[in-house]
């Protein structure tokens, strides 16, 4: 295998322009008491600042409503307000949601704070008119947004004659920054006028800055010294559950939901305690410990029908392992935290607890994470997983004006074996619009012996009008990260191209076009030929919001299993129709002529979905969907079994800020194309009610209901009713 020896040595970052806007933050003795209105004294002796301007629709144009913007702080929080005027106060729509992303809400505006002034990272908050809550973190100069990181901060809006405005205050406990004396902080400001589509920024953001440079941020000037506190949170917790699983031998299939245990099956009541501590051992390095962690709220996978070669991968979502998992986000996945405790068929091994240590250091980030997981049956108890430690170490160096190299090691200690990995990694941002990415990585297995290299690198090209990327991969055969990370192409290359050409034209109703078009080739090492594949893909976007999009590639790819070489295609399409309706619709669809490799056979797979989502109100929000995959032979004869129904049904019903429900049922069934009778493969339920009683601290009832069926036989997977009680207490 070639060892990668290419990273560039004389390419120099260009250097990025400050934002040249500046708003001073004002102290105050008596803070603003939040309640939606700038009615308080605190506000008046800010000076607000303005002047938005457009990114969508009109880019570079100023907004075409009016949005002021206070600030001050005491000597524990920072406090912000927005005034929103509205020329037609009485269409802005604003919607009840859960303190969650990807929820339409309706007006809305946020804060992005950079608070190490480093022009790479930043803390936002975004709220609306009813005060709802949406954080994240955005790392990598804003071009990677984590949703996972909770802060804990306040927001009280309301409704106004001339529009609407809301408070905002957000503790220094909950920031990382330097000691200093006197706080230059990057700030911007975020404005979504919902009717309009029109995003509008205070330090102005072009397309081609994709999701807001932190580096063009406009400056906080904090003039006396603020300190964030001893930033010690301890989350203790209780939980009581009640779980019945294994095979059910009684033939009897009919879906109930009672907790009557049948022959063969296990119901076991228990009850069970742990905690979570965040530290904070400095102002900008925060320890995270959790001791006997409980993840019975988090909810279960979407169903996926895999025909490909590689392992599917699934996001992580157990709150631990999710919060500032950008510090170990390499172009190469060499720690994948669901490793941790989830095993190859699904099993759930107990974590005995974990720790992890996040934060900067100077221009340094720094990221520690250890787990230790019990001994564990699995594949119906005939394999033995052993009590494992997983460990990762990650620096990263800030280089240049906006540029970083790093390294990460990772590790799997059974006593059996060890499985370790370990690379270097670049990013590189040059001539302001240019981006370089790329890996060089090692594993060592000891159980297997195997030793092996891997390197990925990216160029990418950002513009208004066009874009590309080139792409080149190198995974040799001894290769093997599955112990810490996810990496499935072993023992393969990869070389593609790609060019996106997205004008503005104004016409005819369509507010954007994408024409996009690439090519790549990739191959076994085992190979004796290349697979190539070119494609091409059109996308209009209307101004009504509808869209629509179509694409195609064809190929010649050898296929390794089957020992020859066959032609192959792809075409597809979808619609999506205004989301900010009541009813909102996507569907989509597509051919292909390709290897199935669950059956090992070349044939034609066709998908259909159709995906309708009603805001019914307010704060009821319910989203379905069906999916359907078919099968067929090379002469295109239907397999019997061939037929794949995914049904699903979300529903999130929203009472207060603060209490939630949501509901989230699949079902995944087998069609016989002969006879045109269905059969349950697995039906999943996970009803959730979730309420934030105090900040920080939430109750949680859960019923997560997962069976399979297979040859007259249920097995449940796990039928749980759990009740969680955690409480926040802030030292």
């Amino acid at each position: 295998m070639n060892l990668f020896l290419l990273i560039p040595l004389l390419l120099i970052s260009h250097p990025s322009s400050w934002g040249e806007k500046v708003l001073l933050a004002v102290q105050v003795k008596k803070p603003p008491k939040l309640d939606g209105s700038l009615t308080d004294r605190a506000w008046k002796f800010a000076k607000p600042i303005s002047g938005f301007i457009q990114k969508e629709p009109g880019e570079g144009v100023p907004a075409t409503e009016e949005t002021f913007v206070y600030c001050v702080y005491d000597d524990e929080n920072l406090y912000f307000a927005f005034d929103c005027r509205d020329s037609e106060p009485e269409k802005v729509e604003a919607r009840l949601t859960p303190r969650e992303p990807g929820e339409p809400f309706g007006e809305s505006v946020a804060i992005l704070l950079d608070t190490y002034h480093d022009h790479r990272s930043a803390y936002e908050f975004q709220t609306n008119p009813f005060g709802v809550q949406v954080d994240s973190r955005r790392t990598e100069d804003g071009a990677n947004r984590d949703y996972t990181w909770d802060g804990i901060w306040e927001a009280e809006g309301k409704m106004t004659q001339r529009g609407w405005s809301v408070e905002i205050k957000i503790p220094y406990k909950t920031l990382r920054f330097l000691k200093q004396e006197k706080m230059v902080w990057g700030v911007n400001f975020w404005r979504y006028i919902y009717r309009k589509t029109e995003s509008t920024w205070w330090s102005p953001v072009t397309r081609a800055d994709g999701r807001a440079r932190v580096s063009k941020y406009g400056h906080l000037v904090i003039l006396r010294n603020i300190l964030p506190g001893r930033n010690i949170e301890v989350l203790p917790y209780t939980t009581s559950q009640m779980r019945r699983n294994g095979e059910d031998s009684s033939g009897d299939l009919e879906l109930k939901w009672d907790f009557n245990p049948s022959e063969g099956e296990t119901l076991v009541m228990t009850h069970s305690a742990g905690m979570d501590l965040k530290w904070g051992i400095t102002s900008n390095l925060v320890a995270d410990l959790t001791l006997n962690p409980d993840f019975g709220e988090v909810e279960s996978d979407p169903e996926v029908i895999n025909l490909t070669r590689y392992d599917i991968r699934f996001e992580e979502r157990r709150p631990f392992f999710t919060e500032r998992k950008d510090y170990f986000k390499t172009p190469l996945e060499l720690f994948y935290s669901r490793r941790i405790g989830i095993l190859s068929d699904g099993t759930k091994a107990r974590i005995l607890g974990g720790l992890k240590i996040t934060g900067k250091v100077g221009s340094t980030s720094l990221g520690i994470i250890g787990a230790g997981t019990e001994e564990t049956r699995y594949n119906g108890g005939e394999d033995v997983e052993p009590q494992a430690t997983y460990s990762a170490f990650r620096w990263k160096q800030d280089a240049f004006e906006n540029s970083s190299i790093g390294l990460l090691l990772a590790s799997k200690d059974t006593r059996w074996a060890y499985g370790r990995t370990g690379g270097i990694d670049l990013n590189l941002n040059f001539l302001e619009s240019f981006t370089l990415t790329g890996q060089t990585a090692r594993t060592w297995l000891q159980f297997e012996e195997k030793r092996g290299w891997a390197g990925e690198w990216n160029l990418k090209k950002t513009s208004t009008l066009l874009d590309f990327g080139l792409q080149y991969r190198d995974i040799d055969s001894q290769f093997d990260a599955s112990a810490t990370g996810f990496v499935p192409w072993i023992g393969t290359k990869l070389q593609e191209g790609w060019v996106t050409y997205h004008p503005r034209p104004r016409q005819f109703g369509v507010r954007e076009l994408r024409i996009s078009a690439g090519a790549s080739r990739d191959r076994l090492y085992e190979d004796p030929e290349w697979s190539q594949v070119g494609w091409t893909e059109l996308n209009f976007t209307f101004e009504n919001q509808w869209s629509t999009y179509g694409g195609t590639w064809r190929g010649h790819s050898y296929i390794f299993e089957a020992g020859r070489a066959y032609d192959t295609y792809e075409f597809w399409s979808g619609l999506t129709t205004d989301w900010r309706k009541p009813i909102f619709l996507e569907v989509n669809g597509s051919q292909t002529k390709e290897f199935n490799y669950q059956r090992l056979q070349f044939g034609t797979i066709r998908r259909v979905g159709l995906f309708p989502q009603v805001n019914a109100t307010g704060n009821l929000t319910i989203r379905l969907g069906v999916h359907n995959t078919r099968e067929f032979q090379e002469d295109g004869t239907p397999y019997p079994d061939g037929s794949t129904w995914i049904g699903s049904q979300r529903i999130r019903y929203t009472l207060t800020r603060d209490l939630s429900l949501r509901l989230f049922v699949q079902e995944n069934v087998r069609e016989n194309t002969d006879t045109h009778k269905f059969i349950f493969n697995r039906n999943t339920f996970n009803g959730l009610i979730e309420w934030r009683y105090r900040p920080g601290s939430i109750l949680y009832l859960a019923y997560n209901d997962i069976r399979d069926y297979t040859e007259g036989k249920r097995t449940f997977q796990d039928q749980i009713l759990l009740l969680k009680i955690v409480y926040l207490l802030r030292l």
